[in-house]
């Protein structure tokens, strides 16, 4: 009987599934095809299942469509089944018509076929080419909180013990993602210097393991565990004066809203943090068999900053080599450099020098690289034996 049911509800669903691709074919594509001459279309595609992350391409693609368009033209985005936070979802629908999942077959039927792309669907594009199109054209946040979720950001920021005369110099991000994962005791140091600087810290993130314990910083904000909504997830990411986190999703919405991000615990290297103010420091790696750190140059010949691969947990277990997580004095030293920078403080010439070798060395094959983030100064001075 279970098996009956099971197919039945199988044969249903491919059954609508069949009626939408119909209608699709049959009645939506030739109507849009027919506005083509009197209103510009854009579909693409929207990735709502993550706020971040691998999807830094969503942010990218709709600054380029909000930017680069005539005022007119009518923005739709294909929407996933799974929203991961809705009051997000809500603020991209107030610049774009957001299509309701089921009808995402309408997006993948449009960019599989050349008619689809005629009437002005956008396939998959590489985020590089709409980074570099966004900040060449127009580096500025098109983005704006109403006056409503003004009052209740500043309110919830109270709450949290933040006003306004204060710099809210970072929020702090430590989540799990396999060989990213990290440890916030590492971070320790870095909150306790930006709140001796007269700043203000908070830990955000979704997946956290425990509460911060008795080991924190007097004045951390334990927002995950104490304040966590949906609001304040994008809210923070927006209002921060940088953001100090690991390869993770939360860091994307800071420069969807143009904050610059410190990043400790960047894996793989073959990619970088998009905006030219940011800054971060990669995870080394250990040899097993060497039985010591890698070099930068062995990092790249393993294809640490070339291969796609790179990006998975296995890479490193069939070479026999570990990525090691940054100490609480790297990410200090990383902290240290990014609040020097936004306050315009001048080091000596070879600080920046040696950042500019390192990318034209490791990381030339980037395209636009130079518009993107450098790895820490300081990092490079203290493990300069790896060079």
């Amino acid at each position: 009987m279970q098996k009956v049911k099971f197919i039945v509800s199988m044969a249903i669903r491919l059954a609508k599934n069949v009626v939408i691709v119909c209608i699709v074919y049959a009645i939506i594509f030739p109507i849009l095809l027919l506005m083509r001459p009197f209103k510009k279309i854009i579909i693409a595609n929207y990735q709502s299942s993550r706020i971040g992350g691998c999807h830094t391409l969503n942010y990218l693609l709709i600054r380029k469509m909000l930017h680069d368009t005539d005022p007119g033209t009518l923005h739709i985005l294909a929407s996933e089944k799974r929203i991961c936070n809705y009051r997000y979802h809500n603020f991209v629908k107030r610049y774009f018509l957001v299509l309701h999942w089921r009808f995402r077959v309408i997006f993948l039927a449009g960019c599989s076929s050349d008619f689809g792309r005629k009437i002005g669907f956008v396939p998959e594009i590489p985020y590089w080419y709409l980074y570099r199109q966004v900040y060449r054209a127009k580096n500025e946040c098109p983005f704006s909180f109403s006056v409503d979720e003004e009052v209740e950001g500043k309110e919830k920021l109270r709450q949290m013990g933040i006003t306004e005369d204060m710099k809210r110099d970072v929020s702090t991000d430590w989540s799990y993602h396999d060989f990213r994962d990290c440890k916030i005791e590492n971070y320790f140091s870095a909150a306790r210097h930006i709140m001796e600087r007269g700043g203000k810290t908070v830990r955000v993130g979704v997946v956290v393991d425990d509460p911060l314990g008795s080991g924190a910083p007097a004045g951390l904000v334990d927002y995950p565990s104490l304040f966590r909504d949906e609001f304040m997830d994008l809210y923070l990411m927006a209002k921060n004066r940088f953001f100090l986190g690991n390869t993770s999703g939360p860091f994307a919405v800071s420069v969807m809203f143009n904050c610059p991000v410190a990043l400790a615990n960047w894996i793989p290297p073959n990619h970088l943090p998009l905006g030219p103010k940011s800054l971060y420091i990669p995870k080394l790696i250990w040899d097993n068999n060497k039985n010591r750190y890698l070099s930068f140059q062995e990092m790249h010949d393993l294809g640490l900053f070339t291969e796609v691969m790179a990006g998975y947990g296995g890479y490193y277990k069939e070479r026999g080599i570990i990525p090691i997580e940054n100490s609480g004095e790297d990410i200090f030293l990383l902290c240290r450099e990014m609040i020097e920078n936004l306050e315009g403080e001048v080091r000596p010439g070879h600080y920046h020098e040696s950042q500019i070798q390192f990318k034209r060395r490791f990381q030339s094959h980037i395209e636009d690289g130079e518009h993107a983030g450098n790895i820490s100064a300081y990092f490079l001075e203290k493990y300069q034996s790896l060079m």
